[in-house]
């Protein structure tokens, strides 16, 4: 459940503040950290779009926005003017999975759970509209982190592998600073979820990797190539690169045509 933690001082406009000697989990002595950092729309503001009223942030430029409240029947609005591609929903009081759904695997309503490494399974739940998304998590206090495509800054979706190290080619019209990986097809139970980013491995080929549902320390591997225009594997794990595996995707752009395009 969520917890006050006092090592994160404020959210700052230029990024974030830390109190010295506070706070292990971010701020311990001599120890590298990595953030990644997205901006919603400031404070937030009361939405009534949906049947539950929420406190929602929206940023409808990056397409992404944050929305908390109350209850489990019914719908919330995201603010984000169009639909998510993928929603993160985490209950706040209590122990509990983070929900990760999205239509991008085949079309459908589907669910995987951050924090662990299940497969996909079915959401029997509507799918979102441009104003408004119906939970997947139950009667709670809940957190809900929204993101919409943007041409030229983000994408979200899926591929398939095939299983040689020269990995499927995946277009998202950007090259990527910022990736998550994570198997989704029947039997892939045991596949984690995979973080990369440009900051930490800016040169192809050596690729330091971190698992967002596990605790580990970063891993070096062949694992990824960042191109102008997409990325590939450059490894046949089945984690990655099955000839039999349907992988989900969410990609963020090192330069966005958002604003080099002035759109």
């Amino acid at each position: 459940a969520e917890y006050t933690d006092r090592g994160v001082s404020s959210f700052d406009d230029d990024g974030f503040s830390l109190i010295g000697g506070i706070g292990s989990d971010e701020n311990a002595s001599n120890i590298p950290y990595v953030a990644w950092c997205w901006k919603a729309g400031g404070a937030a503001v009361s939405n009534s779009d949906g049947s539950i009223t929420a406190q929602v942030s929206a940023n409808q430029t990056a397409g992404f926005s944050i929305a908390t409240y109350s209850g489990g029947s019914g719908t919330v609005g995201h603010g984000l003017g169009k639909k998510p591609s993928l929603i993160i929903e985490k209950k706040r009081g209590t122990t509990s999975d983070w929900l990760v759904t999205t239509d991008v695997i085949d079309g459908s309503m589907d669910y995987l759970r951050l924090n662990t490494t299940a497969a996909a399974a079915s959401a029997v739940i509507s799918a979102p509209t441009s104003t408004v998304f119906t939970p997947n998590i139950g009667a709670s206090t809940v957190v809900a982190y929204c993101w919409a495509e943007i041409e030229g800054y983000s994408k979200i979706g899926s591929y398939a592998g095939n299983g040689n190290v020269d990995g499927t080619f995946v277009y998202c019209g950007f090259k990527p600073a910022w990736l998550l990986v994570k198997r989704t097809d029947l039997g892939s139970s045991s596949y984690n979820w995979w973080i990369v980013d440009s900051s930490r491995s800016p040169v192809n080929g050596s690729t330091l990797s971190l698992y967002a549902n596990l605790i580990n320390a970063e891993i070096s591997i062949d694992g990824w190539d960042f191109l102008s225009n997409g990325f590939k594997a450059r490894n046949s794990a089945p984690n990655r690169n099955s000839s039999s595996g349907t992988y989900i995707f969410m990609a963020f752009a090192e330069s966005p045509f958002q604003t080099a395009n002035a759109k």
